[in-house]
């Protein structure tokens, strides 16, 4: 019996009614952007041999050599001896969470994390990292109870100096981080501040804390501390009117925006991050021509910067110049292969082609992508629209609704898929629905006019 394309729709139909109304919320292009508090990394267990005599260091790489050979019961007696005669060796369990960690056996990594807690309670080490892995899932109540116990830990660990230094400066910056996630403004500036004296000013932590000043709507005092950020970082990073910029975006006061970004115009003209702030915002407001402007000066200033070609490919997507953006993010991925940012926007463009060719192209670095992100939204969503680009409908489909699988769907997801359910005339209320929710979303996303006709022609 031969399938008619109503009913493949109807199967399509049905298969996509969960992703309609997955789309209440929709991913934005550009995220909100805050800094981000860096901690450096705790490195005693990755060079837990640097203070120790050479009989010590002998023992470590014994250790090491039957961790190699899977003999991990052998290397951790080795490292318990070494511990017991030289109270300056960090915990063995610790060292061998980071042997684990670089072998990529996370689960073992886990492991020795935890028994390190037990066996050796007065390392603060180990309550360090996992109040960090806890951070890093979301888990805020559990990070916080395990930075309280590193520092309670901390206060009474005198084996070795310098890294108790080196842990309580990780610490501060863990503290911070959390205070930043929760949104605890006054908290994230005393530890900043605690860590101003042990570091002195440095243009990372001025800048966090001007974000902070920010956050409390402080921005005259945001301000000066991002420009004295800019008195002692000797010309690197965004100058502080830019950033301000971002931050007035991220607020959703584009007035200020706009005043803040033409005076970092004015005073930074070549500023690489200038530029491409301005781009970004040219794209948000539907200015093509004035991105398209910006970033011929961006390449043009700095034509070996693959961020620059990047950018050059996104503004002529926007711009429906499928060929320049397949030549810009082409010659990114001939550079770093391992770009599955330049591979995506390739994908997009060479799928939009009338090439046969260039479309099975397309397809393959969608492919590739999603085997290094398998559930990586904007990856999805592009692979599902390389795979209507040849006709496989049904596939296509199945992709879009693996990109809502968290009940959240991209602009462009939600554009390809009203598309796709529109051709089908009892379908049109479903899509028009689909699209305006797309479209409330202000973000700006490359298919944005042509979702915009699409709507046009469904009411």
């Amino acid at each position: 019996m031969k399938t008619t394309f109503r009913d493949k729709m109807n199967t399509v139909f049905r298969a996509g009614i969960a992703l309609f109304f997955a789309c209440a919320m929709i991913v934005p292009l550009f995220a909100q952007e805050s800094p981000a508090v860096s901690a450096p990394a705790d490195q005693s267990a990755k060079k837990e041999n640097d203070d120790l005599d050479p009989a010590s260091r002998e023992k470590v790489k014994a250790a090491l050599e039957k961790f190699t050979k899977s003999d991990f019961e052998g290397s951790l007696t080795i490292l318990k001896e070494l511990a017991a005669a030289n109270p300056k060796v960090i915990a063995p369990r610790l060292i061998q969470a980071e042997w684990f960690r670089a072998s990529k056996n996370e689960r073992a990594f886990r492991v020795c994390l935890e028994n390190a807690t037990e066996e050796s309670p007065a390392d603060p080490g180990a309550f360090l990292i996992l109040g960090e892995l806890a951070l890093q899932r979301g888990e805020l109540t559990a990070s916080e109870l395990l930075f309280s116990k590193a520092e309670t830990v901390l206060a009474n660990y005198n084996a070795n100096p310098d890294r108790k230094k080196s842990m309580g400066i990780k610490l501060l910056n863990d503290q911070a981080s959390l205070a930043q996630v929760r949104g605890r403004w006054d908290q994230m500036q005393t530890i900043l501040g605690e860590l101003r004296k042990i570091q002195g000013d440095t243009p990372e932590l001025c800048r966090l804390i001007g974000y902070s000043f920010f956050q409390k709507k402080e921005d005259d005092s945001a301000r000066q501390w991002l420009q004295h950020a800019d008195k002692i970082s000797e010309g690197k990073g965004a100058p502080a009117d830019a950033i301000m910029a971002q931050y007035y975006i991220n607020r959703g006061d584009m007035e200020k925006a706009k005043a803040s970004l033409a005076a970092a115009m004015a005073a930074n003209p070549a500023s690489v991050d200038v530029l491409k702030l301005s781009i970004m915002m040219a794209l948000g407001e539907g200015d093509t021509e004035t991105a398209w402007t910006n970033v011929q000066k961006l390449c043009s200033e700095k034509p070996d910067l693959l961020d620059a070609q990047k950018l050059y490919g996104n503004v002529a997507l926007y711009r429906a110049d499928y060929t320049a953006a397949e030549q810009a993010f082409q010659k990114v991925v001939n550079i770093a292969p391992a770009d599955t940012e330049a591979a995506n926007g390739l994908a997009l463009a060479l799928c939009e082609q009338q090439d046969p060719e260039k479309k099975k192209r397309a397809i393959q670095y969608a492919s590739n992508n999603l085997q290094k992100q398998e559930n990586n939204r904007d990856f999805l969503a592009t692979y599902g629209w390389c795979l209507f680009q040849v006709g496989n409908l049904q596939n296509a489909i199945t992709i879009l609704q693996r990109s809502a699988a968290d009940g959240r769907m991209s602009q462009a997801a939600a554009y390809y898929f009203s598309l796709i359910i529109s051709k089908d005339a009892s379908k049109k209320e479903q899509a028009a629905k689909l699209l305006q929710a797309a479209l409330n979303n202000k973000q700006p996303f490359v298919k944005r006019k042509a979702a915009e006709e699409l709507l046009k022609s469904l009411n």
